[in-house]
C-alpha cells in the first residue's frame, strides 16, 4: 500500500510504482477496494462477512471486474 503525494498523483501510476514499488503490480486504490467491501455489506446486510469472504472478494474485483 502506498499514500501518494500529490506530484505523484500527477504522474503515471506505472511510472510512480516502479519507483516506489519495484517488483510489485497495481492493483486497486483503497478507495475501490472499501467500494467493493461496502458493496458487500450492502448486499448482505445480515450476514456478518469474514475477513476470508472480504479478501476473496476484493482479489476477485481487482482481478476480473476492475
Amino acid at each position: 500500500v502506498l499514500e501518494l503525494s500529490e506530484s505523484e498523483l500527477s504522474r503515471p501510476v506505472r511510472e510512480v510504482a516502479a519507483e516506489r514499488a519495484p517488483g510489485m503490480e497495481y492493483f486497486l486504490e483503497v478507495f475501490v477496494a472499501l467500494e467493493v467491501v461496502e458493496g458487500m455489506r450492502l448486499s448482505q446486510p445480515h450476514q456478518e462477512l469474514t475477513i476470508e469472504q472480504i479478501v476473496e472478494r476484493v482479489i476477485y474485483y481487482g482481478e476480473y471486474d476492475a
